[in-house]
């Protein structure tokens, strides 16, 4: 009988076992000490591709990473997962609860996705690993006999950081692979095609240093250090040209655009209704004539701190503006950017704390309150007659268009101390609420005020439906009303549930629009230039040619904010104070309600 075929002797079996619980034993052990970082690693690794991962929740660095997890998730985090790891063929009751789980959802071969590519890391490991051992040894020292230890150990360490970081890449692949619904190909090399195509090359290596230096766990990255941050002189060259460019939109249109409500940048000439077009709806939903761009920059002019020209600003509305218009203009794009604006000037100009700076104006007598006022009686009209309570002049109408009046309306009731507003803008949001989609909870974008029906399924967080939702949450910081967070909260689980969708960089996750009564997918896009006198619109994409407007929003939003993403502190250090109204206080950050703080963000 050959040694092959003969019966292991009970020695045999017992120096087997040994060997075998040793070999374990050693492994565990190895694997435990290490399990911090590896845990780092992997983290580093794979948030980018994981949907329950925010933005603003990622780890910066393997110091970071170091520093949080404890603090966020307990010391003991460090090994989540580590019994599994050392005891692969002693399956725990979690590890078999995880087993049974991946197979009921996606049969056995989710057990093995990535499996191919595992192979293929280890293989061209081993093989760099030591081809290059080998290679340099033999360089070195003819009799490795005689090598030093030192020698030895530098050589390995050195071959294998070397090793770890060529066939990273190919880890890397394997663990997004791994990660159910992040990449649509099962292919490895599709997959990092794709990694390449939205990270760049260096998406391939995302952890690579936490993998590599195990015994230096606190190096930074070095891409990390040098993209991370704006150095202060960064900061305060793009603060400078934002404010740079502010002034030279707002300059312009004051000295060739007002009292026209908007700029035409190109031909340097003011807008306005178009009185000879009624049908033109792009223009005449906007513009009334009545001073647009200068109502809506007044909160732009405090976020830069520009006591002098917010007062003369102020003046200007009081002597200069007049609702006596012959226009009909839409609802929603008065009240958030007139009605809005004239609230949060008055709010200022009135504030004698001068919380938010020095634009207390003692001559100032409540003008912009009156003519905020003025102007929502106006509309009030087009609250009437439609047997939806919808407001509007046509048959159909955006969901933000008519779900988004009740912050500006309910300030106003409040300080008027007339419930009149509030409960119209109330009474808006219910309905809408009321006609969601059953199915999905979701609106569409599109209604008819007449009827009640949606004309329009598609449904997302974008134009037509954005500032629905918002509406929801600041109306609550506002107002304090239970159920304005109730309505937020579902609809913010209806948009989870229905429009979430994975991706591997960028903001996680993204947020695509949808067929409201099924959550399918509706369609996928990507939705303005100095010129002159301003900045001008891209009409066109393709062959870039520019539409002869800027729109007042660009001065009070798109500045505003570019502005703040570079300012190093906030406007308002400290104070809660209340606005006393019919329906108790509207409670405020900071000294007052301004769409600075609230209405706008």
């Amino acid at each position: 009988m050959s040694r092959m075929a003969r019966r292991r002797e009970p020695g045999d079996v017992s120096k087997f076992a040994i060997d075998l619980a040793v070999g374990g034993v050693s492994a565990a052990v190895s694997k435990t000490v290490v399990a911090p970082v590896e845990r780092v690693k992997l983290l580093l690794q794979v948030q980018y591709s994981h949907q329950n991962i925010a933005a603003q929740n990622r780890y910066k660095g393997i110091l970071d990473a170091f520093i949080r997890v404890p603090r966020e998730q307990g010391f003991v985090s460090f090994w989540r997962g580590n019994l599994t790891n050392v005891m692969r063929y002693f399956p725990t009751q979690g590890f078999m609860d995880c087993l049974r789980k991946t197979i009921r959802s996606e049969g056995v071969v989710g057990l093995y996705r990535g499996f191919f590519i595992s192979i293929q890391t280890y293989f061209l490991y081993r093989a760099v690993y030591f081809g290059m051992y080998d290679t340099i040894r033999q360089s070195i020292e003819k009799d490795k006999k005689n090598l030093h230890f030192v020698a030895s150990f530098l050589i390995a360490q050195g071959v294998s950081i070397c090793s770890a970081y060529l066939t990273y890449p190919w880890d890397t692949v394997r663990r997004r692979m791994m990660i159910k619904g992040t990449l649509s190909t099962g292919r490895a090399f599709g997959a990092a095609k794709r990694i390449v195509i939205e990270e760049g090359v260096r998406g391939l290596f995302k952890g690579a240093l936490a993998n590599i230096f195990r015994w230096h766990p606190f190096i930074a990255s070095p891409w990390q250090a040098r993209y991370s941050v704006f150095t202060e002189a960064d900061r305060l060259d793009a603060l400078r040209e934002a404010r740079e460019m502010f002034y030279f939109g707002y300059e312009n249109y004051m000295s060739h655009a007002f009292p026209a409500d908007e700029l035409d940048p190109i031909h340097c000439a003011g807008r306005g209704h178009d009185h000879g077009n009624p049908g033109n709806i792009n223009i005449n939903d906007v513009l009334g004539d009545y001073s647009l761009t200068l109502i809506d920059s007044l909160d732009t002019l405090v976020v830069l701190g520009d006591h002098d020209e917010f007062k003369r600003a102020v003046k200007l509305v009081i002597n200069t503006v007049s609702f006596e218009k012959n226009t009909t203009v839409q609802v929603f794009e008065a009240t958030i950017r007139v009605i809005g604006s004239l609230l949060s000037a008055h709010l200022i100009a009135s504030d004698d704390s001068r919380l938010l700076g020095d634009f207390f104006m003692p001559d100032y007598d409540g003008e912009l309150l009156t003519l905020a006022h003025e102007l929502a009686a106006r509309l009030l009209p087009a609250f009437e007659g439609t047997k939806t309570v919808l407001p509007g002049t046509v048959e159909e109408t955006c969901t933000a268009g008519a779900g988004s009046l009740l912050v500006e309306f309910g300030i106003l009731s409040r300080l008027l101390g007339d419930q009149t507003y509030e409960h119209s803008a109330r009474r808006i949001n219910e309905e809408l609420w009321r006609l969601r989609d059953s199915n999905t909870g979701l609106p569409g974008n599109l209604i008819n005020i007449q009827t009640g029906d949606w004309v329009g399924h598609l449904s997302g967080v974008g134009a037509g439906l954005d500032s629905y939702y918002e509406y929801f949450l600041k109306a609550y910081i506002l107002f304090g009303e239970s159920r304005d967070l109730q309505l937020f909260n579902e609809a913010y689980d209806a948009i989870l549930a229905n429009m979430r969708r994975g991706r591997l960089d960028g903001e996680p996750p993204l947020f695509v629009n949808v067929d409201a009564r099924d959550g399918s997918t509706a369609n996928t896009w990507v939705d303005a230039l100095q010129v002159k006198c301003g900045f001008a619109t891209v009409h066109n994409v393709n062959d870039g040619s520019l539409e002869d407007r800027m729109e007042s929003f660009f001065l009070a939003e798109t500045m505003k904010y570019l502005y703040l993403v570079y300012k190093d502190e906030f406007l308002v250090k400290g104070g809660m104070k209340a606005v006393k109204g019919s329906q108790g206080a509207v409670r405020v950050l900071g000294v007052t309600i301004t769409r600075i703080l609230i209405l706008r963000f």
